[in-house]
């Protein structure tokens, strides 16, 4: 049946541009027109109008079709480069995390010298305090000593004098 449609519309369309050559060569000879006449070119020039209004259609809708075509390849260039992204910012975080661990690594190592170098200061003091303790202990058996001389020697010269006064005599 359709194909049976498109037949008569074209039957229609070769009859409508056969009257429509004879209208204008009418017109070209100066005659006057018919109400038929001005019909025919009526439902002529409504023909190229739909001819044209088709034409355009077409025309749109390849065009349609091709910034269709070409947003579908942003769209998937989009998903490419939001997926660099996922992939960057999972890198990042990755990144963060393992200079986190490495600083919180660090932390404890400063925090372990700290406590080496203050055990290290208490044992330096400790020592020092008994080098200290030591001096003074030597100081004190230095003075013991030398007042133990000074009395031997101080007892030795009042004999030798003594002895002296008693030899001269």
């Amino acid at each position: 049946m359709r194909a049976y449609s498109f037949a008569l519309v074209e039957l229609a369309a070769v009859a409508v541009d056969k009257a429509a050559e004879a209208v204008l060569r009418r017109v070209e000879a100066g005659k006057k027109l018919s109400a038929e006449d001005l019909v025919v070119l009526m439902i002529a020039s409504n023909r190229e109008i739909l001819r044209q209004i088709n034409q355009t259609r077409d025309e749109l809708t390849r065009a349609i079709s091709q910034v269709s075509g070409e947003i579908a390849q942003v769209r998937e260039e989009i998903v490419e480069v939001n997926k660099r992204i996922d992939d960057l910012q999972r890198a990042m975080v990755e990144m963060q995390a393992g200079f986190a661990r490495r600083l919180d690594e660090t932390n404890k190592r400063i925090d372990d010298l700290q406590r080496a170098m203050a055990d290290m200061q208490a044992s330096f003091a400790r020592r020092l305090d008994e080098a200290n303790k030591r001096i003074d202990d030597l100081q004190k058996a230095m003075a013991d000593m030398q007042a133990s001389l000074n009395k031997r020697i101080d007892s030795l010269y009042e004999l030798l004098i003594k002895s002296k006064i008693e030899t001269s005599r």
